[in-house]
Order: structure tokens, then C-alpha cells, then sequence
């Protein structure tokens, strides 16, 4: 939205800091939580401030961090160890949706299967080998990208302009299907592809953005499955 600067995922050091801010120092180094809450409405009072009635997203509502200086609330910043590059400091924003949508319930023994092979499904892969998945499939469409996920623990890599995702995950999970399910395309097809893998009972995590507001869902089948559907935005 113009005339602001754009910039999201950022790290920085503390130059100045406001009279009441108790949580960091000059000279800190901080990660920025880009999702800024107004602290007043019901969610923010109850826990839930990633999903603020008000909330200001920086970068777009907001100047961002392409801005010689950046000024935040202290809600959103977190303080870092100073021997951690900056490389990854920055990236702990998109990490934190990946952590956010791949534990909403626990995937220790259980399988997964992720769809898209953006930074955040490839962030996902290795949240889900971390915490103790036992089968993780990630779907896309570029080599390159896939390749990283098989880095990053991905079990198995669906090319789905090559292979049937749905057939696939079924074949190696029994006929059952896999046990979480987190859509991370924002594609049509492949949210569908996603509740028809899902295993009856399973859980479905809606993460991607997707073009238009209306795509044809299979409702029957998300009914039938009778298993639990979370809507993803930022992090807790």
C-alpha cells in the first residue's frame, strides 16, 4: 500500500528504544514478528493476538524493513543470541507459519503429507522430521525445490506434473492415507488432492493463499472424513 516502504522478514539491532519498553536494550539483535497487533480487541486480550481484529501486517499496512529505520511495538520483536547469522535470523518469520501449521496437533508417529514446495512446505519438511513424523511426502513441481525438501527430510518427493499425489500417498500409507495433511500451494487442485489423500480422521491445515476467495471445494468428502480442519494465519 503506497506510499509505505515495502520489506517483511527482517532482523536487525535495537538503535532506540521508548521510554516503557522493558523487553530489549540498545544493541540487542531481534527478529520481527510481522503480523502487528493492536493489543485491545478480544483476541489480543485472549491469547490469540496472530489473529488481531486490527492487525497491521508490515511492510503492507505498515513501513517495512527496506527503511533506513524500522520502528515496532515491543509486542513484536524477539530478542536473538548475537551469534546467530543474520541469514537465518531473517527467515524466522516464514519459519514460524511452518512451525505453527505443521504442530497445531503433534506429529510424533504419525504420517505427513505436505503440499507445496515453497520455502514454507520446505520449512515444514523439517519441522515435521524434527518433531518425529514417520512418513513425510512434499508435493510440487520444481526440481530444485524438491530436491532441497529431500534435504530437508522429506521421505518421498511428488512431482505432480509427473505422478499421481493422491494415488501415491495412499500406495505407501496402506489405502489409508496420511494422517496430517498441510496445504501450502494455495493451488485448487491440489487442496483437493489434499482432503481425497487424508486419511479418515486425520487433520488438514489450510496454510496457502489461494488467487480467488471461491474454489471448488469437495464438501461431502471433508464431511465424511470426519476429521479436524484448521485455518492457518501467522503464528501463535
Amino acid at each position: 500500500n503506497v506510499p509505505y516502504t515495502v520489506g517483511h522478514e527482517t532482523t536487525g539491532i535495537v538503535v532506540k528504544r521508548g521510554a516503557v519498553v522493558s523487553r530489549v536494550e540498545e544493541g540487542d539483535v531481534v527478529s520481527v514478528e510481522t503480523h502487528i497487533p493492536c493489543l485491545h480487541c478480544k483476541q489480543c486480550l485472549t491469547g490469540q493476538m496472530h489473529i488481531c481484529n486490527n492487525v497491521k501486517i508490515l511492510g503492507v499496512d505498515t513501513n517495512g524493513a527496506f527503511a533506513e529505520y524500522l520502528a515496532v511495538p515491543e509486542a513484536v520483536v524477539w530478542k536473538n543470541a548475537p551469534t546467530i547469522p543474520p541469514e537465518y535470523l531473517s527467515i524466522q518469520e516464514p519459519l514460524g507459519n511452518a512451525v505453527h501449521a505443521t504442530l497445531k496437533e503433534p506429529v510424533h508417529g504419525k504420517s505427513v503429507a505436505i503440499l507445496g514446495d515453497g520455502p514454507i512446505g520446505l520449512f515444514s519438511a523439517g519441522v515435521a522430521r524434527a518433531a518425529g513424523a514417520t512418513q513425510i511426502f512434499l508435493t510440487g513441481i520444481e526440481p530444485f525445490r524438491l530436491d532441497i525438501g529431500k534435504k530437508m527430510g522429506a521421505d518421498y518427493i511428488i512431482n505432480v506434473k509427473n505422478e499421481d499425489a493422491v494415488k501415491f500417498v495412499k500406495d505407501k500409507t496402506g489405502g489409508l492415507g496420511a494422517d496430517v495433511v498441510i496445504e501450502m500451494s494455495g493451488v485448487p487442485s491440489a487442496m483437493q488432492d489434499g482432503i481425497a489423500m487424508l486419511r479418515r480422521g486425520g487433520r488438514y491445515c489450510f496454510f496457502g493463499i489461494f488467487h480467488e476467495n471461491l474454489v471448488p471445494t469437495p464438501l461431502n468428502d471433508i464431511i465424511f472424513n470426519g476429521g479436524t480442519f484448521y485455518g492457518i494465519n501467522g503464528r501463535l
